[in-house]
């Protein structure tokens, strides 16, 4: 074990000055000259520290060209954490076949480092050169596997990336030595403090743990660290969604800070990042604005939060296990989806979610050449409830006719407010003779069901139109075309009277008649 482990503990040409830099980091007795001394051994480290010095971020009033004066002036910490981040920069240059890899975990390291640094800053009585330093270190395990496991470490990247897993949980799995135990014994062999080695080893613990710990008033390093961690995910991952989950999560308990807060401290990391571009060399015209990356990030949480609250026929992805798993951030995605979702009158799922769902059925069944079924439901005579009992009763008609869509629908159905008194249900039904069942069971169900309005009572009736249709192969706009088909079937039942159905099965251009008001 102890062998594997320096054996996998090689980094790639990272420079003996850091290395030197690291194990003076947290020595009482090292002082300035001590660290000068280092770092003129390596002259063109020396000129980058002096460049960090005369930049705006540092707010030094006259321009500094003495080693020394900058590292007084800068303190000891923040001048070894500048040296640690340009050796680790040129150390990920890697341009061979694992190059994006090695960019990737620059740039999060980075992340992690300004984020830390920013947090302890606003936050605590860390100081902020240590936390940039051990936000550039949290990950370093993972530098190490590149360079000397490439093969089965970028396959259990690819492996966390395709299911949703964490890293840590695909490592762990494999049953091999793991880049967090490479972490560690990198740190011991550096003898970075105890207090150090704790945080890095307990940041992975999980958000419930975590966010129900007894407060003590300050976050510890530890706390930093497993935030600037999610902000990392957040900036350059694709699991973008449950990164801000965590984020709001972690930030809003521990922190105790709101939502709105939140967004700030997103666009102030955003700032950091831009101000140590030009000193790492990080490109981040290819990253996106906050408010972009808030986004998409949202758009991966409305797809999670609909996959992990479905029973549907389907694998559940690593994703949608960890959401079941973690009560906190099942219950933090669902209330940052919820706006975003569903349709807050009749709680359905709405027009943006059925046509990410949508999409989603037409690219599997032009896979398997399977139909896809859809029912497009309109309130009869919507207008004239408005117009003659008011808004009011109109919205409990709405609520009325979404439960009777509920209790007529299986699990694997999905039900949709489409706008105004429309409403789509994507259908699981086997073929069309199904299809049609479905649909006049839901047209019985709503006739059946008239609503109490004061003294009187509503009769209440809705027109329903089908498609269930095998998508051609080379379509490449058929969730489009088959939408338009079941409206123009909902159509024709409006034109034979209402309260009927009629199904399609072929694609038909809507058009949309001039008629009287549904």
């Amino acid at each position: 074990m102890e062998s594997k482990l320096k054996k996998l503990s090689q980094l790639p040409s990272l420079p003996t000055v850091a290395i030197r830099l690291l194990k003076m980091f947290s020595d009482p007795e090292v002082g300035i000259s001590d660290v000068v001394y280092v770092l003129q051994t390596d002259p063109a480290l020396s000129g980058k520290i002096l460049k960090a010095a005369n930049t705006s971020q540092f707010g030094l009033r006259k321009p500094v060209s003495d080693l020394q004066r900058a590292v007084v002036l800068l303190g000891k910490k923040s001048v070894m954490a500048l040296a640690l981040g340009f050796s680790l920069a040129e150390a990920s240059m890697n341009t061979g076949n694992y190059a994006s890899y090695y960019s990737d975990f620059w740039f999060q390291s980075l992340v992690r480092g300004c984020t830390a640094s920013l947090l302890a800053e606003k936050y605590s009585q860390i100081d902020s050169g240590e936390a940039f330093t051990l936000g550039l270190l949290a990950r370093i395990g993972r530098l190490a596997m590149l360079n000397c496991d490439p093969e089965r470490f970028v396959e259990c990247m690819k492996q966390a990336e395709q299911t949703g897993a964490s890293l840590d949980a695909v490592e762990a799995q494999s049953g091999d030595i793991t880049s967090m135990q490479v972490t560690l014994h990198l740190f011991s062999e550096w003898n970075l403090p105890a207090h150090c080695i704790h945080a890095v080893q307990t940041m992975t613990i999980s958000l419930d743990e975590a966010c129900n710990k007894t407060p003590t008033g300050a976050i510890g390093l530890a706390d930093v660290l497993r935030i600037a961690t999610a902000f990392g995910e957040f900036f350059s991952g694709e699991g973008r969604g449950l990164a801000i989950a965590k984020i709001y999560e972690l930030c809003c308990t521990i922190l105790r800070e709101p939502e709105t807060a939140v967004n700030d401290l997103v666009d102030q990391v955003r700032e950091e990042l831009d101000d140590h571009s030009d000193l790492f060399s990080v490109d981040m015209s290819k990253v996106g604005s906050p408010l972009e990356l808030l986004s998409q990030a949202m758009g991966q949480l409305s797809q999670l939060a609909a996959n992990a609250s479905m029973a549907r026929d389907e694998v559940s992805s690593a994703s949608c296990e960890m959401l079941e798993e973690n009560g906190r951030l099942r219950k933090r995605v669902l209330e940052l989806t919820q706006s975003t979702l569903t349709d807050p009158l009749t709680t359905l799922f709405n027009r943006s979610y059925l046509t990410q769902q949508l999409n989603e059925r037409c690219h599997r069944a032009r896979e398997s050449q399977a139909g896809i079924g859809v029912l497009f439901v309109d309130i009869d005579h919507f207008k004239k409830v408005n117009d003659t009992h008011g808004h009011l009763v109109g919205d409990e008609v709405l609520k009325c006719v979404a439960q009777a869509l509920k209790e007529m629908v299986r699990d694997a159905d999905i039900v949709t407010r489409y706008g105004g008194e429309e409403f789509v249900i994507l259908s699981s039904a086997p073929d069309v003779t199904g299809l049609a069942r479905q649909a006049e069971r839901i047209r019985q169900r709503i006739e059946s069901r008239p609503l109490t309005c004061g003294p009187s009572t509503l009769s209440v009736t809705a027109s329903i139109g089908g498609a269930m249709i095998v998508p051609p192969r080379q379509s490449c706009n058929f969730a489009m075309q088959i939408l338009e088909t079941a409206d123009a079937a909902m159509y024709a039942s409006k034109r034979k009277g209402r309260n009927c159905v009629t199904i399609f099965e072929e694609v038909i251009a809507a058009q949309a008649p001039a008629m009287q008001q549904a």
